[in-house]
This record gives C-alpha cells, sequence and structure tokens, in this order.
C-alpha cells in the first residue's frame, strides 16, 4: 500500500535565490569556507552558493551547530523556512564557526531544500509548472544521479506516467529511477513518514530502501538529517553489513599495487 505523507514546507512559487556562507573572520576559517563554497557547488550542481551576496533578498539563517544538534527537529527549520518564503524568494545563509566540521551539515540543509535552489540552465524548467514538491525533489536527485539524463526519466520523475515509466525500463534506468526517490524520502520526506505511521513501520520501511539501494545513493542518503529512530537504523544496517563481509587481508600484489 503506498504511504502518503504531509510533505515539509509549502510548495510556492517562491524560491532559495542564492546560499551565502558565513563563519568566523580568522584566515584559515575564511579559507575553509572558500574551500566549503567549491565543494558545495560540486555536490549539489548549483552555482549560486558564495561567500557573500550577490542579488537583494530577505535572509533566513540557518546555524549547523543547531541542526546539527541531537535534540534538534528538523521540522522546525521547515517551519522557519515556510514562513519566510511566504512572502517571497529569500537567500538562504548557512552560519558556523568550523566550516571544517560545518560542511557535513550543510550537505545535510542543502540536500532537504534542494527544490528550491536555482537550476543550472541546462535543466528545464519548462517541464516543472505544475510538478508537486515531492516530485520535484525525485527529477533533482534524477540529475544529480546523472546530469544528462534522458527526457523520459526526467519525465518519469516529476509524472509516473505510464509510458514514461514503460521506456525508462527498456532502457535499464529503472534503479537508478528508484535510487532517486529513496534518497528523496531520506532527504525530505522520513520525519513526516514517521509521525504519520510510527516508528515500527519507518524503521521496516527504512531497512527494505537501504537494502535496494545501489552503493552511490547509500552515500547520499548518508548525508541527510534524520530522526533518531533512522538514524540507528542506519547504524544497524551498516554495521550488519560490515559484519557479514570478511575481512581485508593484503597481499603482495595488494602492496605492489598500492606502491
Amino acid at each position: 500500500m503506498k504511504r502518503t505523507v504531509i510533505l515539509p514546507v509549502e510548495q510556492t512559487n517562491s524560491a532559495i535565490r542564492e546560499v551565502v556562507l558565513r563563519g568566523s573572520a580568522s584566515f584559515s576559517e575564511q579559507h575553509q569556507l572558500t574551500r566549503s563554497v567549491i565543494y558545495l557547488r560540486r555536490q549539489l550542481g548549483c552555482e549560486q552558493i558564495w561567500l557573500r551576496p550577490q542579488v537583494s533578498a530577505p535572509e533566513v539563517t540557518v546555524s549547523l551547530h543547531d541542526w546539527s544538534n541531537s535534540s534538534a527537529q528538523v521540522p522546525s527549520f521547515d517551519r522557519l523556512l515556510d514562513s519566510v518564503m511566504k512572502a517571497g524568494s529569500v537567500r538562504l545563509v548557512l552560519w558556523t564557526k568550523d566550516w571544517l566540521a560545518g560542511a557535513h551539515s550543510a550537505v545535510e540543509v542543502l540536500n532537504r531544500y534542494q527544490r528550491f535552489l536555482p537550476l543550472l540552465p541546462a535543466q528545464l524548467r519548462d517541464e516543472l509548472p505544475s510538478a508537486p514538491a515531492e516530485a520535484l525533489d525525485v527529477w533533482r536527485w534524477v540529475l544529480r544521479l546523472r546530469p544528462h539524463a534522458g527526457r523520459a526519466l526526467r519525465l518519469a520523475a516529476l509524472t509516473q506516467a505510464p509510458a514514461a515509466l514503460r521506456e525508462v525500463q527498456s532502457a535499464g534506468d529503472s534503479t537508478l529511477l528508484r535510487d532517486a526517490g529513496d534518497i528523496s524520502f531520506f532527504a525530505m520526506q522520513s520525519w513526516s513518514y514517521l509521525r504519520a505511521w510510527g516508528e515500527a513501520e519507518t524503521v521496516e520501511t527504512t531497512l527494505r530502501r537501504l537494502q535496494r539501494m545501489t552503493e552511490l545513493a547509500l552515500c547520499h542518503a548518508l548525508a541527510t538529517r534524520q530522526p533518531a529512530v533512522i538514524s540507528a537504523t542506519f547504524e544497524r544496517y551498516f554495521e550488519g553489513r560490515a559484519r557479514a563481509q570478511p575481512p581485508f587481508v593484503a597481499t603482495a600484489g595488494d602492496a605492489t599495487a598500492v606502491a
């Protein structure tokens, strides 16, 4: 049975016009900020990530220290962004004193709200006018997993249209589309799913998704902010995988290859 969840942040015409990173004024931290801009642009496929504002827009600031706090409730950040974006598009400011430690949290934030980020020119805007939030996020993940995804794959992510799904299956891209849907679940739906369906159902769903995801998709899933019960399920899953794998024993051939 398909599970319906309440999606975070209302889908409006508002957007995040740009992302600005801020931190302390020390030389070492400014250097780390510059490196973080490059890293986040590459991870998100979004060029509108800066050290200084480039456009005029109201600001909403997220403290990465608060975001990463074990007691933080991500829906409260959803409500903050929602309340500001009701008035129009915004600049998202990510702030931390320590960008060496904060870069991972920044990826988590941007993964959750990526559907509001500026599009690169190659990512076709004309496909999007009526796309709901869930489908738009899957579409974004398809493009991140395969930047030059074909039209059928893009439309299948947005519409789940039978003709597009058949074409995707014929092209051997069903796994990629499923990966995009699974990553999107962890990036933006898991907190609402837990609230709607409870812990037992959420743990079962989490394990089912993890077991079928590719290695690349699992890496992306690990860069999402989860409730405690899902984080614990992640740990249990990966610990089980580690125990099931035989220990690695270096051989002379391995040493030669390294040398």
